[in-house]
């Protein structure tokens, strides 16, 4: 079936790319302006794609779901999970990033949150990995934990660290610029977002040949909802991942074997993401296979009881710090 597909979100620098080329890369269908629908004829082939934190797109959902039935709706930007999901009764099925243990019905999918548009993989070959020029490198805010993470990685010499003031602030570096540095970086550490513990550097990393490291949530891995069976080198501290990082330094032939399983690993994970997006769209009974295991559904429970307790404590932590500059300040 060829579908149409309406991105009131094609204006955003980030994850249309990703969507488009990735997730549906397997499924026919046109792109077309929401103005233009009127033209097509719409029998369950309507997909939309909107941000949900977005109120002209929210409106705009709303008038399309007036005059027709969505047949797949993909909801991004619901990183602290307090979005209105008013509009996936209006779908009959539903794609979205940012993992949220509550949605666990069968005809909810969860994706990465994906990469800028500029961020996809060139076709020009990767430097070879024990020839980067910078050991890692970090660029965005300090937030959460992030100050102890540059703490604990800067005696690993050379590295490169940008700060900004605030996500895709006047500071920020150009989309080139950043791009060059991630492909010079032989590691790119991964803290949690804002709110959440995903964000765009993930995939911005692989893309670009550069691997990931994460600090890992407390009592579950927040990883394997996304991305499966997956080879991350991951601590539960930031002095952990120091240390890995420096194992790997010491150790050329180790860095490298791992390197290469990782980039074939991300090469097999994209195929199999597109195989199992196509199938979701395009066949009626497609079921998870954990949604028939218990122990699944209680590990997603209590994944959520962990998620919760972590987000509150770095927004306290957050908000305490702000507190403390504004009374040094006074």
């Amino acid at each position: 079936m060829k579908y149409i597909l309406v991105n009131l979100n094609n204006d955003s620098n980030f994850e249309s790319s990703y969507i488009k080329n990735k997730l549906l890369k397997k499924v026919e269908f046109i792109e077309i302006n929401s103005n233009e629908i009127k033209n097509y004829e719409i029998n369950n082939n309507l997909i939309v794609i909107y941000s949900g934190g977005d109120i002209e797109h929210q409106k705009k959902v709303k008038e399309i779901t007036k005059s027709y039935n969505l047949y797949l709706l993909i909801h991004l930007s619901d990183e602290t999970l307090q979005h209105d999901l008013i509009f996936y009764s209006k779908a009959k099925k539903i794609i979205r990033n940012f993992y949220n243990p509550r949605l666990q019905a069968n005809n909810i999918m969860t994706v990465p949150v994906g990469y800028k548009n500029q961020h996809e993989r060139d076709k020009v070959k990767s430097k070879a990995i024990n020839s980067r020029k910078y050991k890692w490198s970090f660029v965005g805010t300090m937030k959460n934990d992030r100050n102890r993470m540059v703490k604990k990685l800067k005696k690993l010499e050379p590295n490169f660290v940008h700060i900004t003031e605030h996500f895709f602030s006047e500071d920020h570096l150009g989309p080139v610029e950043y791009k060059k540095i991630i492909q010079d970086s032989i590691f790119v550490p991964c803290p949690r977002g804002y709110s959440n513990f995903e964000s765009f550097r993930i995939l911005e990393s692989l893309e670009n040949y550069s691997i990931p490291i994460f600090k890992r949530e407390l009592f579950f891995d927040h990883l394997k909802y996304l991305y499966g069976n997956h080879i991350f080198l991951t601590s539960y501290t930031w002095r952990g991942v120091s240390k890995k990082i420096d194992f790997f330094l010491k150790d050329h032939i180790s860095l490298e074997n791992y390197f290469n399983n990782l980039m074939d690993w991300y090469e097999e994970y994209n195929e199999a993401l597109s195989i199992k997006y196509y199938d979701f769209v395009n066949n009626d009974n497609f079921i998870r296979e954990s949604d028939h295991n218990k122990f699944e559904i209680f590990s997603y429970k209590f994944s959520l009881l962990s998620f919760n307790i972590q987000n509150i404590f770095f927004n306290s932590i957050s908000k305490v710090k702000k507190i403390i500059k504004l009374f040094i300040k006074l």
